[in-house]
């Protein structure tokens, strides 16, 4: 039997994008002058959490607009 779909899903097992992740948006932060949103806090606070999402959540913490 043919297959319909193939469905390849490398997060995780090829590289671990979410570590990669939390420390580029921590970096970001830094930069534009939110250091206290370290590799920890991104660790701890936004797995999981769309690019939106933390821009929503950082912008209503800090009174901002990004």
């Amino acid at each position: 039997m043919k297959p319909e779909l193939i469905i390849f899903d490398c997060d995780g097992t090829l590289t671990d994008s979410e570590a990669l992740n939390n420390q580029a948006t921590a970096d970001l932060l830094a930069e534009l002058g939110y250091p206290q949103y370290d590799y920890q806090f991104c660790l701890k606070e936004l797995v999981g959490m769309t690019m939106t999402a933390v821009k929503a959540m950082i912008e209503e913490r800090e009174g901002v607009k990004l």
